[in-house]
This record gives structure tokens, sequence and C-alpha cells, in this order.
């Protein structure tokens, strides 16, 4: 079974939460993955890894989780926060070769080239169009970058293969499309 981890900054008037929780439900409903809701802001690491001193504790606490990780998706509200930045720098390996979906809320600008750039620089995939929660068709948007993460071939490798499946999602004519 997939797992899927939920990335939040944690956004101080919790809006992240409650997007990153919404997005949890769409994958419980969807079953066959399992779904973690990670606040690295709550994990407190530090700016930058210094040279030559140990691992800090918070890093060796999040890691694990994003290393179980088999795909990822970034709740964020215009560019990538600090508090995602450093999850990113200090567990560059954990992301490495893992597909990533982006979710955008609020009203900034989504800063798309900001994250491929971060996501790239460590061997992360960006998958698909990035959901945008104001869309009233997110909930479909969600449901195929699901799809999406949760294909095994997907997270290995091949993004360019036929998929049924995907293909039924995106018809216009299915009763989530309104």
């Amino acid at each position: 079974m997939a797992r899927i981890a939920i990335v939040i900054a944690g956004d101080a008037d919790h809006a992240d939460r409650a997007v990153a929780e919404w997005l949890a439900g769409r994958v419980r409903l969807r079953g066959g993955a399992e779904v973690d809701l990670l606040d690295v802001g709550a994990a407190c690491l530090p700016a930058a890894p210094p040279c030559g001193l140990p691992t800090p504790p918070a890093v060796d606490d999040l890691a694990p989780w994003l290393d179980e990780a088999d795909g990822f998706v970034l709740v964020l509200q215009g560019g990538p926060p600090n508090p995602v930045r450093q999850a990113v720098t200090w567990c560059a390996g954990c992301w490495r070769g893992k597909p990533a979906g982006l979710v955008w809320y609020g009203n900034a600008p989504p800063d798309e080239a900001g994250v491929h750039t971060l996501l790239a620089a460590v061997g992360a995939r960006v998958i698909g169009p990035a959901v945008c929660f104001a869309d009233p068709g997110r909930s479909g948007q969600a449901d195929l970058m699901l799809h999406d993460l949760m294909r095994h071939d997907l997270m290995r490798h091949d993004l360019t293969r036929h998929d049924p499946v995907r293909d039924d999602l995106n018809r216009d004519e299915t009763p989530w499309r309104t």
C-alpha cells in the first residue's frame, strides 16, 4: 500500500492544516494509500545544515517520516516557506526519486517555478498540474493528482505510460467534475 505524506508549514491561521485534512479525507475516500500529515513548521528545523556538526535531533525525528513516504503533497500558499525549504534541504535523500504533487491555497500567487527548482535540486519529481484549492473543480483535480501519486509505476519512474483509469478520471462527463 502506498504511503503519502501531506506536508504543511504550520501557518499561524491553520489554513494549511484545513486544506491538508480535506486532502487526507480524499485519500481515505479513494482507499489504497496510507496518509501522514507532517507539519514541518512544528519540527523546528535549523535554518541551514552546519558544516561538520552532528545532525540535529529535529532532523533525526523528521527524516524517518519523509523516508517512509512513497510520494508527497505539498500544501502551499505562494512560494515554499522556510520550514518546507529546510525540510527539503536537511532531508534531501528522503525526497530523491519520489513524486510530489502541489496544492495551492490562499490569495498569494503560486510560485510553481520556485517549488519545481527546490524539489528538482534534491531529485524529486513534481507531477501533473497543481491543484488550486479555490477552484470549484478541486475535488476532481485532487483525485487525479492522488491517482497519479498512488500509481506504483509512477512512484518508480514511468510518467508517460498509458493509464486507462487516469483517462477515465480525466473525462468531462465524470460526475465529480462540475
